[in-house]
């Protein structure tokens, strides 16, 4: 089972302090590690999220978007299309 959305948003700032880094030596050494960049990457954890949903569970768009952080289902949709190349509805019949 997922564990739960943080209820308070990191920062880069935050991680970079627990891990004893300044913000720039954290991005460097993040994106060295990953090959992206911390914002391309959360954002693709907030995708894939809705994507297990709208896989997995009979649940509305907008539940699913808010489960990842959106406060928007179009936001979340466009997103989405831009990452997968298709609409979480295509996806969701996809894999359904």
């Amino acid at each position: 089972m997922d564990a739960p959305p943080p209820r308070h948003p990191l920062s880069v700032a935050h991680l970079a302090g627990r891990a004893g880094m300044s913000a720039t030596s954290f991005h460097r050494g993040f994106k060295a590690a990953t090959g992206t960049t911390s914002g391309v990457y959360h954002k693709r954890l907030r995708l894939t999220r809705p994507a297990d949903g709208w896989r997995w569970a009979a649940d509305t768009l907008s539940r699913i978007a808010a489960s990842a952080g959106y406060a928007s289902p179009s936001h979340e949709s466009r997103d989405y299309k831009r990452e997968f190349g298709a609409a979480p509805m295509t996806g969701a019949k996809r894999f359904g």
